[in-house]
């Protein structure tokens, strides 16, 4: 969007009650409306404490507020299905078909990834739920810790082998230990016969402040994948998200960069400590060129093809192709983007307990002679970055 010609185009849509009781609306301008705007609804809402009985002056996110919390909605989507069909695998269905996963033009909802292949917050949440076999996951009706099972050498993979070790930790919003819990998961679904989720008894409690869950297999090192975070809330509070807000800038938290391997072309792995007091929430991970490497290459749309590769060279398309072509090479054809895409990474939107690190690997075009820089920012934490070198 701020690569749009008019940068008051960039503007994201303003949240109202036109009248008492009438539904919310997300009123936006013309930009928005031609990249297929899907609103947010009551996720957005919670987020802004507005009362459906209100009324007044809409409200106004900036863009990259609007951004940041679209992408946290999409991470919560898209892990909470994929989770729910995991762990009712083989008792209720025995596959899920994902049909129109991805909208064809630009799209805040539901979108896996962006226009340019950027990993977006739907991505990282199917890739939290879709972790290597075991990993543990959270049944959200009833925030029971599992342990779910896919590949057939999964009990090989467990540290020390047989039984899972599940370990709960929850902390609070200023960083400290607000409750542990450990238990086991020892009649695992068998791998040989498709798997599924084996219940743990271990239940997060819902008389809990605020907090961060993370839940891991015991045993597990900073590159494991087999862990997984949650932020929840006592299903009763009322101000939760009000106060998520507000401690974006009361919690901020620091983050150090270390290269752990990096072969000078597109392959390498990062580990990501923070070393700050409180837990370093949704870092979005990016890879980016100098500013001179990224003037000198085509833009994302000129390398991807934009729109055409998603409008197919079927005939039916012709009278559509062109004109959407034409529009998106108006669309700040001109901006310099120094992102490198596509990435493949092995996580994306991490959240870091105080004192935790955890190691992400990343694969991407080599870029010979092109210094990378490795990039991440989150919901409290400043963008930090590292220029990797061979």
């Amino acid at each position: 969007m701020r690569a749009l010609p008019d940068p008051a185009q960039a503007a994201p849509p303003r949240l109202a009650f036109p009248q008492p009781g009438v539904e919310l609306t997300e009123e936006c301008n013309a930009a928005w409306t031609r990249h297929c705007f899907e609103g947010h609804g009551l996720q957005l809402l919670r987020y802004l404490e507005l009362e459906s009985t209100g009324g007044g002056a809409p409200a106004q996110l900036s863009l990259s507020d609007y951004c940041l919390i679209a992408q946290l909605v999409a991470f919560e989507q898209w892990r909470g299905l994929l989770e729910s069909y995991a762990g009712r695998a083989w008792t209720r269905h025995t596959g899920l078909l994902l049909w129109k996963a991805h909208n064809p033009m630009p799209s805040f909802r539901s979108a896996l990834y962006d226009w340019y292949l950027d990993s977006g917050g739907g991505i990282g949440g199917a890739t939290a739920a879709l972790r290597r076999s075991p990993h543990c996951q959270l049944d959200a009706a009833t925030r029971e810790a599992c342990v779910f099972v896919s590949s057939g050498r999964a009990q090989e993979a467990l540290p020390g082998g047989g039984a899972a070790i599940v370990v709960a930790h929850a902390y609070a919003l200023d960083g400290s230990l607000a409750w542990t819990q450990r238990s086991a998961a020892t009649a695992l679904p068998s791998p040989r016969a498709g798997g599924g989720a084996a219940r743990t008894g271990l239940f997060v409690p819902d008389d809990l402040p605020i907090v961060f869950v993370r839940l891991a297999i015991e045993g597990e090192g900073p590159e494991t994948s087999g862990r997984n975070v949650y932020w929840l809330h006592p299903r009763s509070s009322s101000d939760a998200f009000r106060r998520l807000q507000a401690w974006r800038e009361e919690g901020r938290s620091t983050l150090q960069l270390r290269a752990t391997e990096y072969d000078g072309g597109g392959v390498g792995a990062v580990e990501i400590s923070n070393v700050g007091k409180t837990v370093a929430f949704f870092l979005r991970l990016q890879l980016r060129r100098s500013a001179a490497a990224a003037a000198a290459a085509p833009p994302p749309r000129a390398r991807r093809g934009g729109w055409a590769c998603c409008l197919g060279r079927d005939e039916a398309f012709a009278t559509l192709r062109q004109p959407l072509l034409q529009l998106a090479e108006s669309s700040g054809a001109d901006a310099v983007d120094d992102r490198v895409l596509p990435v493949e990474w092995t996580d994306q939107y991490v959240t870091l307990m105080p004192g935790e690190a955890r190691v992400v690997r990343f694969s991407c075009e080599p870029a010979a002679g092109t210094p990378l820089t490795f990039a991440a920012s989150g919901w409290n934490v400043e963008a930090t970055s590292l220029v990797l070198r061979p």
